[in-house]
């Protein structure tokens, strides 16, 4: 079942990713969508320098990448990013970009 919940969820941002056809963060290199508890694409790897924007398509999400959220355990990333929250809607609203100067990998 949760396999079948993912591949829905990764259809469903897909047939977003189509549909919108612009870019909704100005400036990003590469978007990331949010939607439910995922994020597509799931892992990406980029050059130093990439400018990366996050796209919300609903509920109420945050980007942390200094503390889990639900954990408070520190991530330890080589630098450190964050966008404050902000509501989604099935257009997609962009919560930020972040350009990633130092080599790594983050979570």
């Amino acid at each position: 079942m949760r396999l079948l919940i993912t591949s829905i969820s990764i259809f469903f941002l897909s047939s977003f990713s189509l549909s919108y056809g612009q870019d909704i963060c100005p400036g990003a290199d590469v978007e990331i969508a949010t939607l439910s508890f995922s994020y597509t694409p799931a892992d990406l790897t980029v050059e130093a320098g990439t400018t990366v924007g996050w796209v919300n398509f609903g509920g109420n999400h945050d980007v942390n990448g200094i503390t889990n959220s639900i954990t408070d355990v520190a991530f330890n990333n080589p630098e450190p990013f964050s966008l404050g929250s902000m509501f989604g809607n099935a257009s997609g609203v962009c919560l930020g970009t972040f350009t990633f100067t130092v080599p790594g990998v983050y979570d």
